[in-house]
């Protein structure tokens, strides 16, 4: 019998970081796990007493036998109910933000579950009302940050993480310097063979020890191969380049065919109509203020060379559909920009006295509110951009083809891209990317609350130096 090659990268490679001793890497993947879940388990438990001890002395009070008996019945609650919760499981110790907000969760339920244990033993009295609030703020600040703190020790005792993969490649592929464990099929005797116990004995024993088996073999091996390895019990992920760039979510189907779900609406409908509220709640907050500045604006504007207030362009919004967007008229009539095929530039001679005023200070995309009156825009978005747009002589979609992802959503009045400071004239192609890239993360990690801080800190960056 030909004996396996595994093969293994030292290591040295996956030092951890500086804690004293460097032992993890020695230990497998369950007992990495162990280790996880016990820092999880322990700083929770911590942080709860802790919690309920501090709340006492800081309202002057003994915590004594009475604090020692609330503790009991609380943690042994949480002991209960946590884990069914999944605030230990493989996914909470591997996404920290997720396994926070089961840790939380669960508190909560606890928390509620006391309160009613104490009224129905009526015991409450014994405890205060702001105790208890005190209480149950500090455990969920104290949870946050125990929570936290093992995140970056986890990561920092288990570089490798907290599972074992185990890579099983073909010549055509190659190895990945990524997986610790590889096994190269051709050169290690191994077949896909259903036909051959011994085979199968050979294979499951080559992967016994892993918590994952990656598969990446050439296309017409792979049936033969996860035939066999769905037997193992395991996690198996096949590895197949050649859908890469379908940029795939998740499978679904369709009519009870297996689908690749490439795209979805970025806002549930729930969340849509939330965005929209808020669209309007700041529309109708600011309208004294859109009336005083339109009319003082119109009147500069007539004032200077008598043209017309407003500018309207053709831009590309959600959908890649296009629209009209309103803005406070800044360059002379006879040269305006009507395509945006050239970018606006530091002291362009084409911009009015009142049109650099009203640029500087972003006074000219108050029309814009308009816009977002009639659907067209929203408060926060991607900035929407004219055909025209182009830098390095070269349209936007045509320096990166995800620019017209970015229409997922409607195009905003401002955008994550403009507090980040990427605003001003587009002349190179990395100004482009780096906008699209903003807005891809903006909407890809959409929520109402990143609308308010997005709106909030545009009152900052008004007077951008890169407004012009």
């Amino acid at each position: 019998m030909i004996a396996l090659e595994v093969q293994e990268v030292t290591t040295a490679t996956y030092a951890p970081a500086r804690l004293g001793r460097e032992y993890s890497p020695m230990l497998s993947g369950a007992q990495r796990r162990v280790q996880a879940r016990m820092l999880l388990f322990c700083g929770d438990l911590i942080a709860i007493v802790a919690a309920l001890v501090l709340a006492s002395l800081v309202l002057g009070r003994d915590p004594g036998e009475r604090v020692a008996a609330v503790s009991t019945i609380i943690l042994s609650l949480y002991v209960a109910l946590s884990p069914s919760r999944g605030a230990f499981d493989r996914d909470a110790m591997m996404q920290p933000a997720r396994g926070m907000r089961r840790a939380l969760s669960s508190f909560t339920i606890v928390s509620l579950l006391a309160l009613g244990l104490g009224f129905a033993f009526k015991v409450s009295a014994d405890y205060s009302r702001l105790e208890q609030a005190v209480a149950f703020a500090l455990a969920i600040l104290f949870l946050v940050a125990a929570r936290s703190l093992n995140a970056w020790l986890i990561l920092a005792l288990s570089p490798r993480g907290l599972i074992d993969e185990l890579l099983l490649h073909d010549a055509s592929n190659g190895r990945s310097e990524i997986f610790t464990h590889a096994i190269e099929i051709g050169g290690s005797g191994l077949r896909p063979s259903l036909d051959c116990p011994d085979m199968l004995d050979r294979i499951s024993r080559a992967c016994a020890r892993f918590d994952r088996v990656v598969l990446s073999v050439a296309p017409e091996a792979r049936l033969a191969w996860v035939a066999v390895l769905k037997a193992l019990g395991t996690d198996v992920h096949v590895v197949m380049p050649e859908i890469k760039a379908l940029g795939i979510l998740e499978v679904g189907s369709a009519h009870d065919q297996p689908t690749a779900v490439v795209a979805r609406g970025p806002l549930r409908r729930p969340d849509a109509v939330l965005k929209r509220a808020f669209d309007l709640a700041v529309v109708f907050a600011l309208l004294p203020g859109i009336i005083a500045i339109t009319l003082a604006a119109a009147i500069a504007i007539r004032l200077e060379d008598g043209g017309p207030i407003f500018f309207r362009q053709v831009r590309v919004g959600r959908a890649n559909r296009q629209f009209a967007v309103l803005k406070f008229r800044s360059m002379r009539v006879d040269v305006c920009d009507s395509d945006g095929g050239t970018s606006t530039l530091r002291d362009d001679a084409r911009i009015t006295r009142v049109g650099a005023f009203l640029r500087k200070t972003s006074l000219d995309e108050v029309p814009q509110l308009l816009n977002v009156l009639l659907g067209d825009m929203s408060i926060v978005g991607p900035r929407p951009h004219a055909l025209g747009s182009r830098a390095e002589n070269a349209l936007f979609w045509e320096i990166d083809q995800r620019y017209w992802h970015r229409h997922a959503v409607k195009p905003g009045i401002t955008g994550l891209a403009q507090v980040r400071g990427l605003r001003g004239a587009t002349q190179c192609a990395e100004d482009v990317t780096n906008r699209v890239q903003a807005d891809l993360d903006y909407i890809n990690n959409w929520s109402i609350w990143r609308d308010i801080r997005i709106a909030a800190l545009t009152l900052r960056v008004l007077l951008h130096p890169n407004a012009y």
